[in-house]
């Protein structure tokens, strides 16, 4: 899988998150599901040596950006 790929895949999964319904206005949005990927990838970098797939994950961070 490529890091444009992975990128799709995070946003999408969190953009297409249907979270328990507590009102008609709860509902994940395109901006936040960028957000939400961003910070996925953010803790993978924090948890991960250079030697561990580092260059993937900035990859797939700068991807997601450009989404």
């Amino acid at each position: 899988m490529t890091a444009k790929q992975k990128a799709k895949e995070l946003v999408d999964w969190f953009d297409d998150y249907k979270p328990i319904k507590t009102s008609d206005y709860s509902q994940v949005y395109y901006p936040s599901a960028k957000q939400f990927a961003i910070k996925i990838c953010n803790e993978v970098l924090g948890d991960m040596g250079a030697d561990r797939g580092y260059e993937f994950w900035t990859a797939v961070k700068q991807e997601i950006e450009k989404l």
